[in-house]
């Protein structure tokens, strides 16, 4: 019975995020189709074609709105007296100095060891359809505004949902070491898609790890914003014809990765307490 309690929670704050998304879309969608309307376009076709353009365009500001709403929501649910408040239960604590520059490396160096296996394994190929979806949310919008959006503003949301709320839950009933890797495989199944996959899954566990270790989720979100950032200036930078051969992925992973490892090690030996947080009563996220 406990476990099903717990899918039941884990259910419910993951479909917050989408929730938010799907209403962010359905109202600006009815919003720019009732305008087209009003400035005399009646073809249906018209309309619609106009309206997803549009709808594209505006993508980086409709999920940057959805996640500040997220981030609203878990924070009102937290205020409660009857529950620790957002920065307790979520730990959000202080960071030493050398856990704020592991946490620097860690961010820099996991997007490079993606870019290394997307490139490598040609993920982008699996799912050509998410592959075009991606590529027009980080390049054919101002990357001023999708910096704050998908760079800043939603690694904060999804820390807070994943590596807050999910692991949260997730710690009272397993032992540490599975509530990472379980946290980090819902993490990368929640993007649904092939793309993301093995990126998310790998960027999942080392977020997990170093919240671990710092007892912060503040090195999490630190690690998700400099990874989705520096993603995201490089797509734009970058020539779009561009491709690496094999031999420079493998270096790029095997560089990256060792350099993951080497911090990831200096960051457990001088780890701090991973303290239980103690419930005023019973959460519900």
């Amino acid at each position: 019975m406990k476990y099903l309690k717990l899918i039941f929670k884990l259910i419910v704050v993951l479909i917050i995020p989408y929730l938010f998304q799907i209403l962010g879309f359905i109202t600006y969608g009815v919003y720019e189709g009732i305008r087209q309307a009003a400035n005399g376009i009646t073809e249906t076709e018209a309309i619609t074609n106009t309206v997803t353009s549009k709808i594209a365009a505006a993508t980086p500001t409709i999920i940057m709105i959805a996640a500040l709403f997220v981030i609203l929501v878990f924070t009102l649910v937290h205020a409660s007296k009857k529950r620790n408040n957002i920065t307790t239960a979520y730990r959000f604590n202080k960071m030493s100095s050398p856990h704020l520059l592991y946490s620097i490396i860690l961010g820099s160096f996991v997007c490079f060891l993606s870019i290394g296996f997307s490139g490598l394994f040609s993920l982008g190929t699996l799912d050509p359809q998410a592959t075009e979806m991606l590529n027009n949310l980080v390049m054919n919008n101002s990357i001023w505004v999708t910096l704050l959006s998908v760079g800043i503003i939603v690694p904060i949301s999804e820390e807070i949902v994943f590596r807050g709320s999910v692991f949260k839950n997730l710690s009272e009933h397993f032992d540490i070491k599975w509530v990472i890797v379980i946290q980090a495989v819902i993490f990368s199944v929640y993007h649904f898609n092939l793309v993301q996959a093995l990126p998310t899954l790998v960027i999942g566990l080392v977020i997990g790890f170093t919240v671990y270790y710092t007892n912060s989720i503040l090195s999490g979100i630190i690690i998700h914003i400099l990874n989705n950032s520096i993603a995201i200036i490089l797509s734009n930078v970058l020539p779009e014809d561009l491709v690496l051969l094999p031999v420079h992925n493998i270096m790029t992973i095997i560089i990256a990765g060792i350099i993951l490892i080497v911090t990831l090690t200096k960051l457990n030996k001088s780890k701090v307490e991973f303290q239980t947080i103690e419930q005023p009563l019973l959460e519900a996220v």
